[in-house]
């Protein structure tokens, strides 16, 4: 009868885990000290998706009213009904038109939402205060070892846009959730890194204070692989995460069907991508589960949404990853199935984190080589076909952005501007400007490095100071090196006449001004200088 019952709850609240699970949750959490003390009741009976959010003691608080009231909302209701009616109809291509609507069928397949439906239908169950959110596809490029595999030139993602119907108006943060990206993940992996070689050495624990770290006799001299990683990643996390019942009617998606001719409806039963009640409810759950399995499983994990990243040294590596996997499945957490096991290599967020040279004190990050690979497959197409969309502009920037951060030094903010400034003109054709950034980043994706991180940085920076000057006909530049220990190293000239000109003929540049050139020259000369002093040491700049 309980089981019946606790059944019965779960689909009232459209969540994938039942109510037995969340009352496990509120035990762990509590006796964790997670000071959050509503995320379990809300993880039970579902989260807001519009309205002010609830807070969460773990992350920063921010006050941001909706900017848009829940009866304002409802108000517009007719109109955004029409609006996503008509929307479908702007969509040219049928065939990834096809590709979006079996995505969409597959999730109700899923039971991660119910559908198709017709307006009618809806305003049977909600009346007329139903909003729906339109669905449009986003396309990459597949790299051409993906294509060579025998998967499809493009993929098809559905991203549901609850901005264009003003739901995200209708919704108002209270914290801000800051995920652990790649940075925290390579900073915890340097910590974990400087713990395992740090046998009979201090340490300087989260709260300040310096504990000494002796390592078992069993444990072997630290080698190759002595730290390693892996990512496990929760199946449609988003999906796992009910939605408040009385709040669902904001929670539908519009899907056209090009062989009908009509837009479809679907609604969601979980959270769906693209809400700012999504991003804050997995962010409170997040942030619990990584805080239970830090405190009563000494698990190290790092959590960015729905991904969660195990380091650890290699001996405890396996037992803490099963650990995790074991937490997930007595709370009733769905994974994807992942084949593999704690590696020195591990993909995860996007990138490379290479633990390999961890014996040596080192830890770097690079992107993987399968989004290069289709970075560079959608550079060639739009070089080739002459033109970049706006809403593929919009994508490719943000990939090639992220992508940047992963390299030494993070260059690409010019032609990242040039890119903008196509974007911004709305016209598809690619002017030289964007051609020129184009070309840029792939050649620059082809050859940067990863970044590097020592477990043990310099206690004391290193402070690099440069600078370029343009007066009249003449331009000058120069730097001084000042070492920890106070050494001084210095140099400086006149820059050739002939370089300023090409600077100034240069035809990527809004102007015949050279200052930024100057200014940006004395850098690249100390590298040349000074790089293998420098190599992996804190810099001031």
């Amino acid at each position: 009868t309980l089981n019946t019952a606790y059944a019965i709850l779960s689909g009232l609240v459209g969540s994938e885990m039942c109510i037995r699970d969340r009352f496990l949750l509120e035990a762990m959490a509590r006796e964790a000290g997670v000071e959050d003390c509503a995320v379990a009741h809300d993880a039970a009976w579902g989260f807001d998706i519009i309205g002010q959010l609830s807070g969460s003691p773990d992350y920063p608080e921010v006050d941001v009213a909706p900017t848009l009231s829940a009866s304002g909302l409802e108000c517009m209701a007719p109109e955004l009904q029409e609006t996503a009616e008509l929307g479908g109809m702007n969509h040219s291509d049928d065939a990834v038109c096809r590709e979006l609507l079996a995505a969409t069928l597959a999730e109700v397949k899923a039971k991660n939402m119910s559908g198709p439906y017709t307006k009618e239908q809806l305003q049977a169950k909600y009346g007329e205060a139903w909003i729906p959110s339109p669905r449009f596809p986003r396309v990459t490029q597949r790299s051409p070892e993906q294509v060579a595999r025998g998967e499809d030139p493009q993929k098809v993602r559905a991203i549901d846009d609850f901005t264009r119907s003003c739901v995200n108006a209708a919704t108002g943060q209270s914290f801000r959730g800051e995920l652990d990206g790649v940075d925290e993940l390579a900073a915890v992996a340097s910590q974990v890194v400087a713990a395992r070689l740090a046998s009979g050495s201090p340490l300087r624990d989260a709260g300040g204070d310096e504990r000494e770290l002796i390592a078992h006799p069993s444990w072997e001299v630290p080698g190759e692989g002595a730290v390693v990683a892996q990512a496990l990643d929760l199946s449609g996390a988003y999906r796992q995460v009910a939605v408040r019942t009385d709040q669902q009617r904001f929670s539908i998606v519009a899907c056209w069907n090009p062989d009908s001719g009509e837009t479809e409806f679907f609604e969601l039963t979980g959270m769906a991508f693209g809400t700012r009640g999504s991003v804050s409810a997995f962010a409170r759950v997040g942030r619990t589960l990584q805080i239970i399995l830090h405190k009563l499983f000494d698990v190290v994990v790092t959590v960015y949404v729905d991904d969660f990243v195990v380091v650890e040294p290699a001996e405890t590596a396996q037992s803490a990853v099963d650990t995790v996997k074991r937490v997930f499945k007595l709370l009733g957490w769905k994974e994807k199935d992942m084949d593999g096991t704690p590696s020195a290599k591990c993909p995860a967020l996007g990138v490379l984190l290479d633990l390999s040279m961890a014996h040596e004190g080192l830890v770097r990050v690079a992107n993987k080589a399968s989004r290069v690979a289709s970075i560079q497959a959608t550079i060639a197409k739009a070089l080739e076909e002459g033109q970049l969309s706006r809403r593929e502009g919009e994508d490719l920037l943000g990939r090639l952005v992220y992508a940047s951060g992963q390299t030494y030094a993070r260059m690409g903010s010019a032609a990242a501007s040039v890119l903008r400034e196509h974007i911004r003109h709305r016209s598809p054709e690619l002017k030289p400007r964007a051609i020129w950034a184009l070309r840029w980043w792939s050649s620059f994706l082809d050859t940067a490095q990863p970044r590097a991180l020592a477990s043990e940085p310099c206690p004391h920076p290193y402070v690099l100071l440069t600078d370029g000057a343009v007066e009249g006909d003449q331009s000058t530049m120069g730097g001084v090196l000042v070492s920890p220990d106070g050494r001084m190293q210095h140099f400086g000239a006149q820059l050739p006449e002939t370089l300023v000109a090409r600077w100034a003929a240069d035809a990527s540049m809004k102007s015949a001004h050279v200052i930024g050139q100057a200014e940006l020259i004395p850098v690249l000369v100390a590298y040349f200088i000074w790089a293998r002093e420098l190599e992996l040491s804190l810099i001031h700049i």
